[in-house]
């Protein structure tokens, strides 16, 4: 018997797998830079949720982002520093962030 997936997994797996098609999008410490995103800008167009990612870019909304595809605040801070760097990591691809999210959720 074939088991159901909740929204959030078909939303996380979902944006893995646009994370793994879109990476001529990727921008870098903004949401979006004209019709560029980063990993959680593309993770709010694919639940739809755009508008969300175009308001204030603080940690209440990234937290709301990652939500969506069930990443705890920890992921998503991670997320934010693979997709940005920092100083003692180099930015990461989108492929590189999209096996790193799906490393961390059983399949």
């Amino acid at each position: 018997m074939a088991t159901t997936k909740s929204k959030k997994t078909l939303t996380r797996l979902a944006w893995i797998t646009e994370l793994r098609r879109q990476g001529h999008r990727q921008c870098r410490r903004a949401y979006y830079v004209g019709d560029m995103a980063c990993a959680l800008g593309l993770l709010a167009e694919v639940a739809g949720c755009r508008a969300l990612a175009s308001s204030d870019e603080d940690e209440a909304t990234f937290n709301q982002i990652g939500a969506l595809a069930g990443l705890d605040d920890l992921m998503v801070e991670e997320v934010i520093d693979l997709n940005d760097g920092n100083p003692d990591r180099r930015p990461h691809t989108f492929a590189e962030i999209a096996d790193a999210v799906a490393g961390w959720f059983p399949s």
